[in-house]
């Protein structure tokens, strides 16, 4: 019975081997490319996590890559100052996350309709939700930090 259990336990360790190696080989066939140069926005997987990526199946979203040479804020303004507002016309933002910095910008498009509008009513009281609307602006200078991704091609 000791001898069965041994060769049992040389065969699942041989099995868990020949996994292994096949974990690796796959590993050596695989690499990770963006179409864009650009900065890493949004990390969705962590190092060491499983993700899916086959030529037959869409794959798992590990990472969204930025270009910030092409970035643009998409701004609420209230309906009071939408009217002083014109495409073309230059902008200044600032960003919660740079709170020491400012950047310059130009307005592209500005939304022909309101977001929100009416009211809304809670059991103790009455309030009126402000009118906004969507303003588009490109930024013009977007020397950010981040990481770095550089287009990898095979």
């Amino acid at each position: 019975m000791a001898r069965l259990q041994h060769q049992n336990a040389i065969h699942q360790a041989d099995q868990a081997k020949f996994g292994l190696d096949n974990a690796k080989s796959d590993l050596s066939k695989t690499t990770i490319t963006s179409p864009i140069d650009g900065i890493v926005s949004r990390l969705k997987s962590q190092l060491g996590e499983r993700v899916l990526g086959t030529s037959f199946n869409m794959g798992t979203e590990i990472m969204t890559i930025a270009d910030l040479s092409q970035m643009e804020a998409r701004v609420d303004i209230g309906e009071m100052d939408v009217v002083l507002i014109a495409s073309g016309q230059k902008a200044r933002l600032d960003v919660d996350s740079f709170k020491d910095r400012k950047f310059n910008g130009t307005v592209t498009q500005i939304a022909n309709s309101s977001k929100s509008s009416g009211l809304t009513s809670s059991s103790s009281s009455q309030s009126q939700e402000a009118t906004k609307f969507e303003v588009r602006i490109r930024i013009n200078e977007t020397r950010l930090s981040g990481r770095h991704v550089r287009q990898h091609r095979n």
